[in-house]
């Protein structure tokens, strides 16, 4: 049985629409004067690609203008809809933000890279427009936050629960302390691997070597998920990973329900790390995913869900749930 989801405020979902709308229309009008001003300044074709003995691909500024029209009115309905027909918020803030992201770095990237062309007579002695590219992406980032803050959350019903509920015995007032720590699967680090290789291999293959700062990223975000410490006792569940941050507590006058369910890390999350589960017995939930494998899944007061893959999820959310157990009246 799947929580049933709580419907949004006519107001929630206008201001979903609205933080998924204005940024591709904000693009859209500040690209397209950019380029239209420039129109007589800009060399046409202009240079759209770069690669390791410099310009090899060029663009008509009218193609560069219909392409940002065309990203722009794109992402403004796919959000549009997404912010609609979505029910679970967490689900809608994803997929805000990511369009949002995609829409300035797209749409942004083209007058960026422009405006180093204007009054170049042969775009073949344009140079690879690395801080524009770079800049881009910060804006990008910074959008991507702010979109985060601003999409609202509402409230879910909690349903029934999807996987087993295990309890453990624990005598009233017991004092534990139970911890775990798990650590990234063979599958996860050849994931992260191939893709930091794979990347390296295009960076020497273009010449454009500021793309190592990607391969960089993963690495680092490798290094600060490769291991996940889950600790459980009468106050709190707490995950972590290697280092201080991530790091998530959830009080347990919070949750109302601990229960084990089995996550496939690329079939239902995409991937490792803090992870949005897209389809499975987490679906909606946000997680700490290191490996497939068993997981708790804890329901909170207000609806919301979070996961952790773990060994021993049966004794952990076992634990949990003897917790909320003794404060039950009665």
């Amino acid at each position: 049985m799947s929580a049933t989801m709580s419907k949004p405020t006519r107001g929630q979902r206008f201001r979903c629409v609205l933080v998924g709308v204005v940024p591709p229309v904000v693009m859209l009008g500040v690209a397209v004067s950019l380029l239209a001003a420039w129109r007589g300044e800009l060399p046409d074709p202009m240079a759209s690609h770069w690669g390791t003995g410099g310009v090899d691909g060029t663009s008509s500024v009218a193609g560069a203008i219909v392409t940002v029209v065309v990203v722009c009115v794109l992402a403004g309905v796919v959000s549009t809809v997404a912010s609609l027909a979505m029910s679970h918020p967490r689900q809608v803030r994803a997929s805000v933000v990511l369009i949002n992201f995609l829409v300035v770095v797209i749409a942004g990237l083209i007058p960026a890279v422009a405006a180093g062309q204007r009054g170049v007579a042969d775009v073949h002695d344009v140079a690879t427009p690395v801080v524009p590219i770079l800049m881009t992406l910060g804006i990008a980032a910074v959008v991507a936050a702010g979109s985060w803050v601003l999409v609202p959350q509402w409230a879910t019903a909690v349903g029934g629960p999807v996987g087993a509920v295990p309890a453990e015995d624990l005598a009233s007032g017991e004092r534990f302390y139970w911890q775990r720590a798990v650590g990234n699967s063979v599958v996860a680090d050849a994931f992260y691997a191939a893709t930091a290789v794979a990347l390296v291999v295009i960076t020497a293959l273009t010449g454009l070597w500021w793309l190592l700062v990607v391969p960089a990223v993963i690495i680092v975000g490798a290094v600060l998920m490769g291991t996940v410490r889950v600790r459980i006792d009468r106050t709190a569940l707490t995950v972590r990973g290697a280092l201080p941050w991530p790091r998530q507590e959830i009080a347990m006058a919070d949750i109302v329900r601990a229960e084990v369910i089995t996550v496939h890390a690329l079939r239902d999350t995409g991937g490792y790390g803090r992870r949005l589960a897209v389809r499975g017995e987490a679906k909606g939930a946000w997680g700490f995913v290191v490996r497939s494998g068993e997981a708790v899944l804890v329901t909170r007061v207000d609806g919301r869900r979070d996961f952790v893959v773990v060994d021993d999820a049966a004794t952990a959310a076992g634990l949990i749930n003897a917790v909320l157990a003794q404060r039950l009246p009665g």
